[in-house]
């Protein structure tokens, strides 16, 4: 009977976690507020059901050496929040000290241990489906967003509930709208495409329709965030691809055979395409060059973006030695009494709210976890996670949100497939 029990608890919570992955883009559409969104909803019921087999069905809770990471990071916010206190000025650095906590342990290491105690391996096809399911789910819906209120002018928010920024209308060459679909901003959009819309691609592989469906959707939603970062790290990934099979194929031969036609017809595509830029393709210069130059260095958000760094940083300078060391505690922007009204810079938000020493345990413990992308196994696999976490890492130069579960999911996915492949677990 108990184990019968037990088998049932397990099936609804792996249903339960696949349902969450499929709604993980829903970080600010049909939210309650601000923070109590539908996949928080969602994975404090996976939390609860998986306490309750911890205490009654003697589940183990497994802290792995990357775990103790995690804590040391959350052992300093405990500390910054502790002697901080007696500067703060309102309850807002205890309510992100909720968030950190609930990141770090229930975000984490406990979905983490829930991936490996239910699923095995052969399981991951259908996990990276789910994932898949919510990234289509996004991206048609992004498109749908941008054709109407660009060619219709429908706005959408009227219908969608949001509880931040409800009125979200950021408009590129005058008319063109950037999407931002179920997530708070077009950033954050392209940054959840970044890390989550591979993985759902992989899921979808052995199904041909429904792979390039994804595939075109989701490059067609990230395209339209029009997302000056997003657009440069996508640059990046594919300069070091190229660059890395240069290398390759130049230390595998000897010597080069040189083929006159395939040499002649590269050029005159180079040629055609080059007509076609300068005669054909204004518009798309204009969208780029206002992506990348004028959005990014000559624009409101641009000018935004770059007030909160400097002061953001000036604010770190004039910090006493012990707070630019442990910090000024969670929601620091709150205590310094900062204009801005949070950063934008995730590195720049831990230096101030954790200082130089939750900063670095923080790096470190994603530079260990790409160590471990480079252990799977699975070539295919270990691409898509290399490079999440290489998105990660950059984008967090454009956005400060540590919170957004897509971050936390990638990695407890990464972990579980290299735990699961390497056969570490028992």
């Amino acid at each position: 009977m108990e184990l019968l029990q037990n088998f049932k608890w397990i099936t609804f919570e792996k249903k339960v976690v696949h349902l969450y992955l499929m709604i993980l883009p829903f970080t600010s559409a049909f939210s309650i507020t601000q923070i109590i969104t539908i996949p928080l909803i969602i994975l404090s019921v996976i939390n609860f059901a998986f306490l309750i087999r911890f205490v009654f069905f003697n589940v183990k809770i497994i802290i792995y050496k990357i775990d103790l990471l995690l804590i040391i990071f959350w052992l300093i916010v405990s500390f910054a929040l502790l002697i901080n206190s007696s500067a703060f000025i309102s309850l807002k650095p205890y309510n992100h000290y909720v968030a950190y906590t609930f990141v770090v342990f229930f975000n984490y290491i406990i979905l983490k241990n829930i991936f490996i105690n239910y699923f095995s391996i052969y399981d991951l096809q259908d996990m990276c489906k789910s994932v898949g399911w919510g990234v289509l789910i996004c991206s048609i819906f992004g498109i749908l967003e941008f054709i109407l209120k660009t060619f219709l002018f429908v706005n959408v928010d009227l219908y969608i509930p949001r509880a931040e920024i409800a009125e979200y209308d950021p408009t590129i060459l005058a008319s063109f709208i950037r999407i931002r679909s179920l997530v708070e901003e077009s950033g954050h959009l392209a940054y959840y495409l970044e890390l989550l819309a591979p993985i759902g691609i992989y899921g979808f592989r052995h199904n041909k329709r429904l792979c390039v469906t994804l595939t075109i959707t989701s490059v067609l939603c990230f395209l339209l965030t029009f997302s000056s970062g997003g657009y440069g790290i996508v640059l990046i990934l594919l300069f070091i691809y190229f660059m890395k099979n240069i290398f390759k194929f130049i230390s595998n031969n000897y010597y080069i055979v040189i083929n006159i036609r395939k040499i002649i017809i590269f050029f005159v595509s180079i040629s055609l395409l080059i007509f076609v830029a300068i005669y054909v393709g204004s518009l798309i210069y204009d969208i780029f060059y206002t992506i990348f130059f004028e959005k990014a260095f000559n624009s409101g958000s641009a000018n935004d973006r770059n007030f909160r760094l400097e002061e953001g940083l000036k604010a770190f300078e004039q910090s006493k030695v012990l707070q630019q060391i442990v910090g000024n505690g969670p929601a620091a922007y709150d205590t310094l009494k900062l204009w801005s009204q949070g950063m934008v810079v995730l590195y720049l938000t831990f230096l101030l709210e954790i200082g130089l020493a939750g900063s670095i345990v923080f790096i470190i413990f994603i530079l260990i976890s790409l160590k471990y992308a480079f252990k799977i196994k699975d070539n295919l696999l270990k691409l898509i996670f290399v490079c999440a976490h290489i998105c990660a890492l950059i984008h967090f130069l454009f956005i400060a949100n540590y919170y957004y579960p897509w971050l936390w999911v990638m990695l407890a996915l990464n972990f579980f497939v290299y735990v699961k492949q390497n056969k570490i677990y028992q």
